[in-house]
């Protein structure tokens, strides 16, 4: 579990991520994380659209077991059953990779803000990247992803970024 739990869920800026991330905690119940087997897709049909489900096959072997339609519809790339390694786009992958490592080593929710070019198009979103597992280890990772659809909404994640240390997270 996140040291503070209620400031986490209060930077969370997506409502919809907020709320997903309200049934982690609630499945956790006290723990450092759910295990796989207390999360059932189903009970979150308001956010099916933006979660990816990452399997942790070896310490730094992830395998995406569902694929968001978000990150389908904004990157044109469908990795569902495919590896991290497979993803097409290596400063992307690597940067994905990074995160995965990071979220496995502390198994803490993670909340990331991103403004960067994926496949030429420039993309901001917010994440939030929760652990599934037990007795410390991360055996999958739950993300949920919103994008900035239009510019009215991508200077409150850009405005983000930068308060994050001045740098992307």
């Amino acid at each position: 579990m996140h040291p503070d739990p209620d400031a986490f869920a209060a930077a969370i800026e997506c409502p919809i991520l907020r709320r997903l991330f309200a049934y982690w905690r609630d499945r956790a119940g006290g723990r450092a994380m759910p295990r796989r087997d207390e999360i059932d897709p189903l009970d979150f049909p308001f956010a099916i659209g933006r979660v990816t489900l990452v399997e942790v096959a070896a310490p730094g072997r992830y395998r995406f077991r569902l694929w968001s339609e978000n990150n389908l519809h904004f990157t044109g790339v469908e990795m569902t059953g495919k590896w991290l390694d497979d993803y097409p786009e290596p400063e992307n992958r690597a940067m994905l990779a990074r995160s995965y490592d990071e979220l496995c080593a502390t198994a803490r929710p993670q909340r990331r803000l991103r403004d960067l070019v994926i496949f030429g198009q420039r993309r901001s979103y917010e994440a939030v990247l929760m652990p599934l597992g037990q007795d410390g280890a991360v055996e999958m990772l739950l993300i949920g992803v919103t994008y900035c659809f239009d510019e009215t909404s991508a200077p409150t994640i850009r405005s983000g970024i930068t308060r994050a240390a001045g740098r992307v997270a």
